[in-house]
């Protein structure tokens, strides 16, 4: 195997003090995240005190006692999997749904686990001539990696790669393709690992005091600091961090919200691709964000029933007719594949007359050139029949973030991928594609705890039918929803759907540009 090093200097950007949920922890060492806000933890004491516990409201719960230092933990659907650190360690499986657990393997001092969706496990020996071994269902260990000094956390990084917390020499290294390459190097002690879903890696350090690394496209940066021996680290829906402190046996709750790294395609036109924690860490899983500033930019409503053939196309197709530079849907449409299901109006024009009792509309093209280009207007905090004088175009559908910023879906067990527009603070549009299948009270809470700045935000699409094209000076992106379930994933998967009515825009040829001041 050859070995590629990369030395990194880390960036700093501390976060704020941690929340206390459980003390008493007494060695916890690793820990797994419920469905219902419960954690699990290994507390790693020599046998016959080492327990699996389950925290909830401030208490722990002992599933299973008797073990001889328990130390790696991760779940995997109903089942938990968890290392004893010791000569002759046991690989545990243990059902959450049942209560019961078996015995997998024996190990020498295993300490890192990983599973995969097979069931396959990935586990890491903690010793000076250490290693990383594989255990397929029904099989025995094999090793995959060998060379390691003391390989401790292990994490399935978003590109597929095996990333290994290598503890004696204060590096992080990645395996991938039978090769290991160093990520990041000069941390003290690194202990255990956490893959993001955006590419990131987040890394603790077991010393004290000890920090938390995050490494972003190859660069390090502190993010939490004066840390006791903290060990296992998770990162919840909300973009909340769980850490195991072990020095001070406490469960701690605090922010690792993900840097929303924007990418200046053209003059005010930015883009985003932002982490989905509940599904696979692949790019093809994120949610992507556009940022549009109005002075640039014109909007435009295009409808299938006001054009000459009144054919619905993909939102690419109609980016590319009308020469746009980006378009997302404008709304849900009918059964006849033209009529939007809510009042859409452009000048003159009616697609729907009918006012429905959906309570965001997005107007644009105003009266006056003393109100704002564009606006998201809410019901309950605005004089709508005015509003709607006010413009002359206006696309009405279901509100998602109020303008008293709350989240108005239930939640629900649906899930399918999601296109939406929003207002931030600033007055700027953001058009949202969201291709993991999340329920619409889910998705709302992830862009709640994001640094966008979201001030309003209206549903225009779910499913495979949600669409978002770029085709700007700065690169072309296609973003399409996952298939309906039940439809053939290899013939629907990459095909964009027909959508009656879209919202679009240009350039501004009369662009207001901006002063060094402003």
């Amino acid at each position: 195997m050859r070995l590629f090093l990369i030395w990194l200097l880390p960036l700093v950007a501390v976060a704020g003090e941690p929340e206390i949920l459980a003390s008493g922890l007494t060695a916890i060492d690793n820990i797994a995240l419920g469905d219902r806000g419960e954690v699990y933890a290994t507390l790693e004491r020599r046998a016959p005190h080492g327990r699996l516990v389950r925290i909830r409201n401030g208490k722990a719960e002992t599933l299973i006692t008797g073990l001889d230092r328990p130390d790696g933990l991760v779940r995997r659907g109903p089942w938990l999997y968890l290392t004893e650190e010791v000569g002759n360690g046991r690989i545990i499986r243990y059902d959450l749904r049942t209560g019961k657990w078996k015995v997998l393997a024996r190990l020498a001092y295993p300490e890192g686990i990983v599973a995969d969706a097979d069931g396959t496990l990935w586990i890491s020996l903690d010793r000076r001539q250490g290693r990383v071994v594989r255990l397929r269902p029904g099989g025995t260990p094999e090793t995959v990696i060998t060379g390691l000094n003391r390989p401790e956390g292990l994490c399935r990084a978003a590109d597929g790669s095996l990333a290994i917390a290598e503890t004696a020499t204060g590096r992080v290294l990645v395996w991938q393709k039978r090769r290991l390459r160093v990520l990041a190097g000069g941390l003290t002690e690194p202990d255990q690992l956490h893959c993001a879903a955006n590419g990131d890696i987040l890394v603790s350090e077991d010393a004290d005091p000890g920090r938390i690394w995050r490494i972003h496209k190859g660069r390090s940066q502190v993010i939490h600091t004066g840390l006791r021996s903290p060990q296992g680290l998770r990162v919840d829906v909300q973009g909340r961090m769980y850490v195991a402190e072990q020095g001070s046996g406490r469960l701690l709750r605090m922010q690792a919200r993900p840097a929303v790294l924007w990418r200046r395609l053209e003059r005010g036109l930015s883009l985003a691709v932002l982490p989905s924690p509940l599904t696979p860490s692949t790019r093809d899983q994120a949610i992507n964000v556009l940022r549009i500033e109005p002075r640039y930019f014109r909007f435009h409503l295009l409808m299938a029933a006001a054009s000459r053939d009144g054919r619905p196309l993909p939102v690419w197709a109609w980016v590319r007719k009308h020469g746009l530079v980006a378009a997302i849907n404008a709304s849900m449409y009918q059964r006849d594949h033209r009529t939007s299901v809510a009042y859409m109006r452009r000048h003159a024009y009616r697609n729907n007359p009918r006012l429905s009792r959906d309570n965001s509309f997005l107007v644009f093209d105003p009266v006056s050139p003393r109100l704002p280009d564009v606006r998201l207007l809410d019901r309950e905090c605005d004089d709508i029949r005015k509003g709607l004088r006010q413009y002359r175009v206006v696309v009405q559908s279901i509100r998602m973030i109020s303008c008293k910023g709350r989240n108005v879906w239930s939640p629900q067990p649906q899930r399918w991928s999601t296109a939406l527009i929003a207002q931030d603070r600033q007055g700027r549009i953001l058009f949202i594609h969201a291709r993991p299948a999340l329920s619409t009270h889910r998705l709302i809470r992830m862009l709640q705890t994001l640094p966008l700045d979201i001030m309003r935000a209206m549903y225009v699409e779910g499913g495979p039918q949600a669409q978002l094209y770029i085709d700007s000076t700065g690169g072309r992106f296609h973003f399409t929803g996952l298939p309906a379930p039940g439809l053939d994933n290899v013939k629907f998967g990459k095909l964009a759907w027909p959508v009656p009515n879209v919202i679009g825009i240009s350039r501004r040829s009369d662009a207001v540009i901006p002063r060094p001041s402003d």
